[in-house]
């Protein structure tokens, strides 16, 4: 039997209002808060927004992308968050300190750690569950066998009846996916999609087009069990990011001395020797050159 409820429309009505305003405030809130981006100059780390207008001047030792709205930056030696306008949020105290995810932070000052909310006050069930990538396990389906003869490695593979081999020819091979495969040959490598196994393996034998210099896989910095979906690939000396979820796609082509794993939207790049600056998904540069 269902149990029924029947309240007055007054108090209904003003239920209705305080879930319409709570909804309202909310996004104006959120709508608020202005993205900034960290930027280096002379050593030192401010923050512009999307716009590269100057917001917060350079004045930290480290700075980094947003989380839940507010950026983490260490100044003399100490960690602590500020704003999206530069006001320090949470006093820069903390010895060690993570970014948020969830809303949740991990902080260590005088050998003692704990976790924080953005409002800085402690919370007591630890890290949320990491929501920054799409993980990659590496590990290939059952029908993928790698096998080493000597001091080099081929691939077995044996579905449906269907018996395929790529010989022992290749100097490393590194799974990314379940389904996919980094192939070195000769200090140059490229990429297998184990679905277009039989139909490149006249490609791989022969090794016509191994032009990678070298690959880098990021791995998350909260949940440690996996890989990012976006990985470096480093091209004629210079690095660019490949998407590589399914089949791999230049995100943003070769064009850097170095790069690291994109955190909260961002990636931080070496553009110049000694000279750093983060980029976003689309390849856009937040840094003056």
């Amino acid at each position: 039997m269902a149990l029924r409820l029947s309240l007055p429309l007054s108090i209904m009505m003003k239920y209705i209002n305080l879930i319409l305003i709570t909804i309202f405030f909310t996004n104006l809130n959120a709508q608020s808060i202005e993205i900034i981006v960290p930027f280096s100059n002379n050593g030192k780390w401010g923050f512009m927004n999307i716009n590269k207008e100057i917001v917060v001047f350079p004045q930290f030792e480290e700075a980094y992308p947003q989380a839940n709205g507010l950026c983490r930056v260490k100044k003399n030696g100490k960690y602590g968050f500020i704003n999206s306008s530069g006001k320090i949020k949470i006093k820069i105290k903390y010895d060690i300190a993570s970014d948020f995810e969830n809303g949740i932070a991990k902080v260590t000052r005088k050998g003692k750690t704990k976790y924080i909310k953005t409002n800085s006050k402690k919370n007591n069930r630890g890290i949320a569950l990491c929501g920054n990538h799409r993980c990659l396990l590496p590990s290939f389906q059952e029908s993928i066998t790698i096998y080493d003869v000597g001091k080099k490695k081929g691939i077995y593979r044996s579905k449906w009846s269907n018996i395929d081999t790529l010989p022992p020819i290749f100097d490393s091979i590194i799974p990314i996916s379940h389904q996919l495969m980094y192939l070195i040959k000769d200090s140059k490598g490229d990429f297998l999609h184990e679905g277009s196994f039989g139909r490149y393996q006249k490609y791989f034998k022969e090794a016509k087009d191994f032009k990678y210099q070298d690959i880098k896989l990021f791995n998350c910095d909260m949940c440690k069990t996996g890989y990012s979906t976006t990985i470096g690939v480093k091209e004629e000396g210079l690095w660019g990011y490949m998407e590589v979820y399914i089949m791999p796609d230049w995100q943003i082509k070769p064009k850097y001395l170095a790069i690291e794993v994109f955190n909260n939207g961002f990636g931080l790049v070496e553009y110049e020797k000694d000279k750093f600056g983060y980029v976003d998904y689309q390849g856009n540069e937040y840094f003056f050159r």
